[in-house]
């Protein structure tokens, strides 16, 4: 005998669209697509398939780890040079996509409402609005005027709670603050609507300690993400939907313009830690060649940063007219060695700027942009030689700039040393001046632009290596000794000491991708082609 109990498919509609209802946003797409019933019956539209992606990017098999984003100090966990990312996806709630983070500008991403919601927030657990009846009448002017209101005292809050000041120096580093200063910022907080100062008197605010101001200010700013992170993300787009939309305008004026060109935008994207220009440009270059790159950075000396080795270097992703794809500036062969250089109108395509000065020809126009190809649109469109021939002229501008500047730092300590030697005790600068003279005369050979023997070569580098080893000891030898410690003075000539096996690597490393290079100029071919969809360069080997 057939049992006669109901099925799902058989219960009234009413009951069906009741348990609907509490389905989550994927779940109920999936359902409508098993059957014509419950397809005509859910009838999704196009806010019901953005919730389900929204939905999608939060699970971590579709759209990988929920990065967590500290707008005080910029801290991004895991940060952008983590495998990671690879894995992680953003939904594109215009074209209706899961995409990877070189899809999107950083606004897109890192701004509080655009974020992924933190794991157990609000914003992280699914909402579908199906079902839903619709509202019958919208906010008053009033109610409008008061959202609009408590959502400005917010933002601002927010922005108070990661800068910790809103703009003003820290008054808990000063010294010789005055009351009337500390009495304006006090007035400022309460203004906020900030319960924890309203509630707190001027000299209870006064005698906060800086651990205890961060722990408040990191506790709000912690309170509102779980609010609002995320809430936005409905009106998240990739660069090719604004590119479609016409959203991607040049910014800027005249010459300086940035943001490429209507036909060949420029977006600004990650921003990135790498050691050196040639790390920046051709990244995973030297492992292609077989050669192994120094395991350590080479240090950089610079007046506001102690023991630095890498830049902060801004990743810009250009949509090849060619093929359509989006990929990292460095597909285009063009760039800079300074790492606040931008790809706008008017400045340098290239760099060496201790060779020859650059001509117009070397110049960003509008023109030069409109023109970009990618390496496999290059390839695809003129052959092998063409490309070979960029990108050599490419990899000697990134190499010959990177080499001088690893030179000058290997042989810096030198010429500090020779100008130092008048502070050296009597009895011993006889043999300073013996050790220093002949590496001493490398570095002034070096410097002068007009020679052509400007650059180093394998013996100048054994030369120096030996005389280091013998200066090294004699700064042993005379370490203590009257008058003073002579060579104390300098942090720097110090470091160069320290460091100096490390610059010396990273000279022979170069010099060894250089042969590589010039005996097998198919290898940078291979190399373009294989990094093409890579965003972010890596710091050391993969």
């Amino acid at each position: 005998m057939e049992s006669t109990a109901p099925t799902f498919s058989t219960l009234p509609a009413e009951m069906t669209i009741a348990i609907l209802q509490y389905l989550d946003p994927v779940t109920l797409i999936s359902f409508s697509q098993t059957n014509q019933y419950f397809r005509y019956l859910i009838s999704p539209q196009r806010c019901h398939f953005v919730e389900r992606l929204l939905a999608l990017e939060c699970r971590e098999n579709e759209g990988g780890i929920t990065p967590i984003f500290r707008a005080r100090d910029n801290q991004l966990v895991p940060d952008w040079n983590t495998p990671e990312w690879n894995s992680m996806r953003w939904a594109c709630c215009s074209c209706l996509r899961l995409l990877p983070h070189g899809s999107f500008d950083n606004h897109a991403l890192l701004r509080l409402r655009y974020r992924k919601p933190i794991p157990g927030s609000p914003a992280a657990h699914p909402f579908t609005s199906w079902g839903v009846l619709p509202r019958t009448r919208g906010m008053t002017k009033e109610q409008r005027a008061k959202k609009f209101a408590e959502g400005k005292v917010i933002r601002r809050r927010y922005a108070t709670a990661v800068t910790r000041n809103w703009g003003h120096t820290r008054l808990r580093l000063m010294s010789n603050v005055g009351e009337d200063q500390y009495l304006e910022v006090f007035e400022e907080l309460q203004n906020m609507d900030w319960p924890i100062f309203q509630e707190m008197t001027f000299d209870e605010y006064r005698e906060l300690s800086f651990d205890a101001e961060n722990k408040i200010m990191d506790d709000e700013a912690r309170a509102i993400e779980l609010e609002h992170c995320g809430s936005k993300r409905k009106l998240r787009k990739c660069n090719e939907c604004h590119f479609k939309r016409g959203e991607l305008k040049p910014r800027g004026r005249g010459n300086g313009k940035k943001g490429g060109t209507a036909k060949v935008p420029i977006v600004p994207s990650r921003r990135v830690p790498v050691a050196s220009a040639f790390d920046r440009y051709f990244p995973g270059l030297s492992t292609a060649l077989g050669i192994n790159r120094p395991s350590q950075d080479m240090p950089i000396f610079m007046i506001y940063r102690e023991n630095a080795h890498e830049r902060w270097w801004t990743m810009y992703m250009v949509r090849c007219p060619g093929c359509g794809q989006w990929q990292e500036l460095r597909n285009f062969r063009f760039g800079h060695y300074y790492t606040h250089w931008q790809p706008a109108n008017g400045h340098d395509r290239f760099f060496n700027p201790q060779e020859t000065p650059l001509g117009r020809e070397d110049r960003i126009t509008d023109d030069f942009i409109n023109s970009l190809r990618c390496n496999k649109c290059l390839l695809n469109k003129h052959g092998h030689d063409a490309l070979r021939h960029e990108l050599l002229q490419w990899f000697g501008s990134v190499h010959l700039s990177h080499r001088l500047g690893v030179q000058h730092d290997l042989c810096f300590g030198w010429n500090w040393t020779w100008n130092q030697s008048s502070e050296c005790p009597a009895e011993y600068k006889q043999e300073l001046m013996r050790i220093v003279t002949k590496p001493y005369k490398i570095f002034l050979r070096i410097q002068n632009r007009e020679s052509d023997e400007r650059h180093l070569n394998l013996s100048d580098v054994a030369v120096s290596r030996q005389h280091f080893d013998q200066l090294n000891e004699f700064y042993v030898t005379t370490k203590g000794t009257a008058p003073s410690d002579w060579y104390a003075d300098s942090d720097w000539i110090h470091r160069w000491l320290d460091e100096y096996d490390v610059l010396e690597s990273h000279w022979y490393w170069l010099h060894a991708v250089q042969t590589k290079v010039e005996e097998k100029p198919d290898a940078l071919i291979e190399w373009a082609v294989a990094d093409s969809a890579r965003v972010v360069p890596m710091r050391l080997q993969e």
